[in-house]
Protein backbone atom coordinates (compact mmCIF):
# COMPACT_ATOMS: atom_id res chain seq x y z
CA UNK A 1 0.00 0.00 0.00
CA UNK A 2 2.85 2.39 0.84
CA UNK A 3 4.48 1.75 -2.53
CA UNK A 4 1.16 2.35 -4.23
CA UNK A 5 0.82 5.76 -2.60
CA UNK A 6 4.32 6.90 -3.63
CA UNK A 7 4.09 5.37 -7.12
CA UNK A 8 2.82 8.61 -8.80
CA UNK A 9 5.73 10.59 -7.35
CA UNK A 10 8.28 7.95 -8.32
CA UNK A 11 6.84 7.78 -11.84
CA UNK A 12 7.04 11.54 -12.34
CA UNK A 13 10.53 11.63 -10.83
CA UNK A 14 11.78 8.96 -13.22
CA UNK A 15 10.14 10.50 -16.29
CA UNK A 16 11.04 14.13 -15.67
CA UNK A 17 14.31 13.84 -13.73
CA UNK A 18 16.09 10.48 -13.87
CA UNK A 19 15.62 9.80 -17.59
CA UNK A 20 16.63 13.33 -18.68
CA UNK A 21 19.75 13.17 -16.48
CA UNK A 22 20.79 9.79 -17.87
CA UNK A 23 20.08 10.92 -21.44
CA UNK A 24 22.23 14.01 -20.84
CA UNK A 25 25.20 11.86 -19.84
CA UNK A 26 24.54 9.61 -22.85
CA UNK A 27 24.36 12.49 -25.34
CA UNK A 28 27.54 14.05 -23.95
CA UNK A 29 29.62 11.14 -25.27
CA UNK A 30 27.82 10.87 -28.62
CA UNK A 31 28.14 12.86 -31.84
CA UNK A 32 24.81 14.65 -31.86
CA UNK A 33 26.11 18.03 -32.93
CA UNK A 34 23.93 18.17 -36.01
CA UNK A 35 20.39 17.02 -36.74
CA UNK A 36 20.44 13.41 -37.89
CA UNK A 37 18.52 10.17 -37.28
CA UNK A 38 19.14 8.67 -33.86
CA UNK A 39 20.32 5.40 -35.40
CA UNK A 40 23.25 7.29 -36.99
CA UNK A 41 24.67 8.56 -33.71
CA UNK A 42 28.32 7.66 -33.14
CA UNK A 43 30.18 7.24 -29.87
CA UNK A 44 33.04 9.76 -29.68
CA UNK A 45 34.04 9.44 -26.04
CA UNK A 46 35.32 12.58 -24.35
CA UNK A 47 35.65 14.65 -27.51
CA UNK A 48 32.69 16.86 -26.60
CA UNK A 49 34.28 17.59 -23.21
CA UNK A 50 37.54 18.51 -24.92
CA UNK A 51 35.60 20.84 -27.21
CA UNK A 52 34.12 22.55 -24.15
CA UNK A 53 37.53 23.11 -22.56
CA UNK A 54 39.00 24.30 -25.86
CA UNK A 55 36.19 26.81 -26.47
CA UNK A 56 37.21 30.13 -24.93
CA UNK A 57 33.65 31.50 -25.05
CA UNK A 58 32.27 28.49 -23.19
CA UNK A 59 34.98 28.63 -20.53
CA UNK A 60 34.38 32.36 -20.16
CA UNK A 61 30.71 31.64 -19.47
CA UNK A 62 31.74 29.58 -16.43
CA UNK A 63 33.76 32.55 -15.20
CA UNK A 64 30.79 34.88 -15.64
CA UNK A 65 28.59 32.48 -13.68
CA UNK A 66 31.16 32.54 -10.88
CA UNK A 67 31.22 36.35 -10.86
CA UNK A 68 27.41 36.38 -10.92
CA UNK A 69 27.32 34.05 -7.89
CA UNK A 70 29.96 36.05 -5.98
CA UNK A 71 27.83 39.18 -6.39
CA UNK A 72 24.43 37.61 -5.91
CA UNK A 73 24.84 35.18 -3.01
CA UNK A 74 26.28 37.51 -0.31
CA UNK A 75 23.98 40.35 -1.38
CA UNK A 76 20.93 38.08 -1.40
CA UNK A 77 21.66 36.60 2.02
CA UNK A 78 22.36 40.02 3.55
CA UNK A 79 19.26 41.73 2.15
CA UNK A 80 17.00 38.76 2.93
CA UNK A 81 18.23 38.61 6.52
CA UNK A 82 17.74 42.36 6.92
CA UNK A 83 14.19 42.12 5.60
CA UNK A 84 13.45 39.19 7.89
CA UNK A 85 14.72 41.07 10.94
CA UNK A 86 12.58 44.03 9.90
CA UNK A 87 9.45 41.90 9.45
CA UNK A 88 10.08 40.13 12.75
CA UNK A 89 9.69 43.38 14.65
CA UNK A 90 6.51 44.89 16.03
CA UNK A 91 5.28 47.90 14.10
CA UNK A 92 2.18 49.24 12.38
CA UNK A 93 1.11 47.71 9.02
CA UNK A 94 3.51 44.77 9.34
CA UNK A 95 1.18 42.56 7.26
CA UNK A 96 1.10 45.09 4.44
CA UNK A 97 4.91 45.23 4.43
CA UNK A 98 5.17 41.44 4.16
CA UNK A 99 2.79 41.45 1.21
CA UNK A 100 4.71 44.24 -0.51
CA UNK A 101 8.03 42.48 -0.07
CA UNK A 102 6.62 39.31 -1.68
CA UNK A 103 5.40 41.08 -4.84
CA UNK A 104 8.68 40.80 -6.83
CA UNK A 105 8.89 37.07 -6.13
CA UNK A 106 5.38 36.29 -7.40
CA UNK A 107 5.52 38.59 -10.42
CA UNK A 108 6.14 37.23 -13.91
CA UNK A 109 9.84 37.36 -14.76
CA UNK A 110 9.17 38.95 -18.16
CA UNK A 111 7.18 41.77 -16.57
CA UNK A 112 9.92 42.40 -14.02
CA UNK A 113 12.68 42.52 -16.63
CA UNK A 114 10.66 44.83 -18.89
CA UNK A 115 10.18 47.18 -15.92
CA UNK A 116 13.91 47.19 -15.18
CA UNK A 117 14.77 47.71 -18.85
CA UNK A 118 12.46 50.72 -18.90
CA UNK A 119 13.92 52.13 -15.68
CA UNK A 120 17.51 51.72 -16.88
CA UNK A 121 16.97 52.78 -20.49
CA UNK A 122 19.97 55.06 -21.22
CA UNK A 123 18.03 57.47 -23.42
CA UNK A 124 14.53 57.68 -21.96
CA UNK A 125 14.67 55.89 -18.62
CA UNK A 126 13.72 57.74 -15.41
CA UNK A 127 16.99 56.79 -13.68
CA UNK A 128 19.16 58.62 -16.21
CA UNK A 129 16.60 61.44 -16.36
CA UNK A 130 17.10 62.01 -12.63
CA UNK A 131 20.89 61.80 -12.96
CA UNK A 132 20.83 64.31 -15.83
CA UNK A 133 18.66 66.68 -13.81
CA UNK A 134 21.27 66.50 -11.04
CA UNK A 135 23.94 67.69 -13.46
CA UNK A 136 25.52 64.43 -14.63
CA UNK A 137 26.45 65.08 -18.25
CA UNK A 138 27.17 61.50 -19.30
CA UNK A 139 24.88 59.06 -17.41
CA UNK A 140 25.77 55.35 -17.48
CA UNK A 141 24.42 53.10 -20.21
CA UNK A 142 23.51 50.56 -17.52
CA UNK A 143 22.49 47.31 -19.27
CA UNK A 144 24.26 48.51 -22.41
CA UNK A 145 27.57 48.87 -20.56
CA UNK A 146 29.77 45.72 -20.78
CA UNK A 147 31.13 46.42 -17.30
CA UNK A 148 27.82 47.09 -15.55
CA UNK A 149 25.50 44.63 -17.31
CA UNK A 150 26.43 41.48 -15.33
CA UNK A 151 26.38 43.13 -11.86
CA UNK A 152 23.04 44.75 -12.72
CA UNK A 153 21.65 41.37 -13.79
CA UNK A 154 22.74 39.99 -10.42
CA UNK A 155 21.00 42.90 -8.66
CA UNK A 156 17.76 42.22 -10.54
CA UNK A 157 18.06 38.54 -9.58
CA UNK A 158 18.39 39.57 -5.94
CA UNK A 159 15.41 41.91 -6.27
CA UNK A 160 13.26 39.06 -7.59
CA UNK A 161 14.29 36.35 -5.11
CA UNK A 162 15.28 38.05 -1.85
CA UNK A 163 11.69 38.03 -0.57
CA UNK A 164 11.53 34.21 -0.68
CA UNK A 165 14.71 33.94 1.35
CA UNK A 166 13.40 36.60 3.73
CA UNK A 167 10.35 34.43 4.44
CA UNK A 168 12.60 31.45 5.20
CA UNK A 169 14.71 33.59 7.52
CA UNK A 170 11.56 34.96 9.16
CA UNK A 171 10.30 31.45 9.91
CA UNK A 172 13.68 30.63 11.47
CA UNK A 173 13.72 33.83 13.52
CA UNK A 174 10.30 33.10 14.95
CA UNK A 175 11.60 29.79 16.29
CA UNK A 176 14.27 31.51 18.42
CA UNK A 177 13.12 31.35 22.09
CA UNK A 178 12.19 34.84 23.25
CA UNK A 179 13.28 34.10 26.82
CA UNK A 180 16.89 33.73 25.65
CA UNK A 181 16.81 37.24 24.22
CA UNK A 182 15.27 38.59 27.41
CA UNK A 183 17.86 36.86 29.60
CA UNK A 184 20.72 38.17 27.48
CA UNK A 185 19.39 41.73 27.66
CA UNK A 186 19.05 41.48 31.43
CA UNK A 187 22.68 40.38 31.58
CA UNK A 188 23.67 43.53 29.68
CA UNK A 189 24.38 41.99 26.26
CA UNK A 190 24.36 44.38 23.29
CA UNK A 191 22.23 43.84 20.19
CA UNK A 192 25.24 42.61 18.27
CA UNK A 193 26.12 40.12 20.99
CA UNK A 194 22.52 38.88 21.17
CA UNK A 195 22.45 38.38 17.40
CA UNK A 196 25.78 36.58 17.02
CA UNK A 197 25.62 34.53 20.25
CA UNK A 198 21.92 33.60 20.29
CA UNK A 199 20.01 34.47 17.11
CA UNK A 200 22.52 33.42 14.46
CA UNK A 201 23.24 29.94 15.93
CA UNK A 202 19.48 29.27 15.90
CA UNK A 203 19.03 30.42 12.29
CA UNK A 204 22.29 28.88 11.02
CA UNK A 205 20.51 25.80 9.52
CA UNK A 206 18.23 28.09 7.52
CA UNK A 207 21.24 30.21 6.51
CA UNK A 208 23.10 27.12 5.32
CA UNK A 209 20.10 25.95 3.32
CA UNK A 210 19.74 29.35 1.65
CA UNK A 211 23.45 29.63 0.87
CA UNK A 212 23.43 26.22 -0.83
CA UNK A 213 20.27 26.88 -2.84
CA UNK A 214 21.45 30.40 -3.76
CA UNK A 215 24.69 29.10 -5.21
CA UNK A 216 22.90 26.36 -7.14
CA UNK A 217 20.31 28.82 -8.43
CA UNK A 218 22.84 31.44 -9.48
CA UNK A 219 24.78 28.97 -11.63
CA UNK A 220 21.54 27.83 -13.29
CA UNK A 221 20.26 31.31 -14.13
CA UNK A 222 18.87 31.38 -17.65
CA UNK A 223 15.43 33.04 -17.79
CA UNK A 224 16.63 36.31 -16.30
CA UNK A 225 19.56 36.65 -18.72
CA UNK A 226 17.43 35.60 -21.69
CA UNK A 227 14.79 38.25 -21.00
CA UNK A 228 16.92 41.06 -19.53
CA UNK A 229 20.10 41.21 -21.63
CA UNK A 230 19.92 38.32 -24.15
CA UNK A 231 23.54 37.57 -23.24
CA UNK A 232 24.69 41.04 -24.27
CA UNK A 233 26.20 43.46 -24.64
CA UNK A 234 28.86 41.63 -26.61
CA UNK A 235 28.33 38.38 -24.71
CA UNK A 236 29.35 39.92 -21.37
CA UNK A 237 26.30 38.43 -19.59
CA UNK A 238 26.42 35.07 -21.33
CA UNK A 239 26.56 32.85 -18.25
CA UNK A 240 26.98 29.07 -18.29
CA UNK A 241 23.29 28.12 -18.39
CA UNK A 242 22.61 30.64 -21.15
CA UNK A 243 25.61 29.33 -23.11
CA UNK A 244 24.25 25.77 -22.86
CA UNK A 245 20.98 26.80 -24.47
CA UNK A 246 22.79 28.83 -27.13
CA UNK A 247 25.04 25.93 -28.07
CA UNK A 248 22.12 23.52 -28.33
CA UNK A 249 19.33 25.52 -29.94
CA UNK A 250 21.17 28.30 -31.78
CA UNK A 251 24.31 26.50 -33.00
CA UNK A 252 22.88 22.95 -33.03
CA UNK A 253 25.77 21.54 -30.95
CA UNK A 254 23.60 19.40 -28.72
CA UNK A 255 26.31 17.02 -27.52
CA UNK A 256 28.72 19.85 -26.69
CA UNK A 257 25.92 21.59 -24.81
CA UNK A 258 25.14 18.47 -22.79
CA UNK A 259 28.85 18.03 -22.06
CA UNK A 260 28.92 21.56 -20.66
CA UNK A 261 25.83 20.71 -18.61
CA UNK A 262 27.57 17.66 -17.16
CA UNK A 263 30.66 19.73 -16.29
CA UNK A 264 28.44 22.31 -14.62
CA UNK A 265 26.60 19.55 -12.73
CA UNK A 266 29.85 17.99 -11.49
CA UNK A 267 31.20 21.39 -10.45
CA UNK A 268 28.05 22.22 -8.48
CA UNK A 269 28.06 18.79 -6.88
CA UNK A 270 31.65 19.30 -5.69
CA UNK A 271 30.80 22.76 -4.32
CA UNK A 272 27.76 21.35 -2.50
CA UNK A 273 29.73 18.46 -0.99
CA UNK A 274 32.37 20.91 0.26
CA UNK A 275 29.65 23.07 1.77
CA UNK A 276 28.12 20.10 3.59
CA UNK A 277 31.52 19.18 5.00
CA UNK A 278 32.25 22.76 6.05
CA UNK A 279 28.86 23.36 7.64
CA UNK A 280 29.80 21.25 10.65
CA UNK A 281 32.02 24.12 11.84
CA UNK A 282 29.31 26.80 11.96
CA UNK A 283 25.83 25.25 11.66
CA UNK A 284 24.08 24.32 14.90
CA UNK A 285 21.24 21.77 14.80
Amino acid sequence: MALLFILPFITLLVVFAVIPILSTFYMSVMDFNSLRPLNELKYIGLQNYLDVFNDSDTMASFGRSLVFALIEVPLMIGIALGLALLMNGNFHAKGALRTTILIPYVCNITAVTIAWQSLLDPSSGPVNAVLSSLGLEDPPRWLGDPTLALPLAALVYVYMNASYQAIVFLAALQDVPAELHESAKLDGASRQQVFWRITFPYISPATFFLVVTSILGSFQTYNLIATLTHGGPGGTTEVAAYRVVQLAFTFGQFSVATAQSVILFIGLMIITVLQFRGQKKWVNY
